[in-house]
């Protein structure tokens, strides 16, 4: 979530900060997502001073969170459909760096986190994610946000791509 609002601060678009759904059904992949609002675990607000007016949640397993609305925060750069660009996994901490993942490789990444169906719509599933990953996969290592942003900067881009 960090990452996702610093970059939309940054003027990337906003589509989630968690979730997107990449519809199949259409002739081109397309991503959806909901960002009307983000949740920061509290000490966000040590690098975010502006989200200390924002009321502190409980949720039921007792551990405390911001829900930040979007359009109070963002509303300029947030966005509920994209076309799919660059895959990018994120890993926190190390050495700042960006590797090009091989197809393979991100489709079997994105494959094992599916939850089971039928065998009909898993392939569907897969064939969507083969082509997604034709677009490009990369590994993200980053340890603070300026970090993310600067080897953000370095994916090659595509005009009608840029959704965080």
């Amino acid at each position: 979530t960090s990452l996702a609002y610093r970059c939309a601060q940054a003027g990337y678009q906003l589509l989630a900060d968690d979730v997107v759904f990449l519809l199949r059904s259409d002739s081109r992949t397309q991503l959806r997502g909901n960002p009307s609002r983000l949740q920061f675990s509290v000490s966000a607000r040590q690098l975010f001073p502006e989200l200390q007016s924002f009321p502190v949640g409980v949720r039921r397993d007792g551990d405390e969170f911001l829900a930040v609305s979007v359009e109070e925060t963002l509303a300029a750069g947030a966005v509920t459909r994209a076309q799919p660009g660059a895959v990018v996994f994120l890993e926190r901490g190390g050495r700042p760096a960006l590797e090009r993942v091989p197809p393979g490789e991100a489709h079997q990444l994105l494959f094992s986190v599916l939850r089971l169906d039928d065998a009909g719509t898993m392939a569907a599933h897969s064939a969507t994610l083969q082509r997604l990953v034709q677009e490009g996969a990369y590994r993200m290592r980053y340890s603070t946000l300026e970090e993310g942003l600067e080897q953000l900067s370095l994916l090659p881009c595509r005009q009608d791509a840029g959704a965080t």
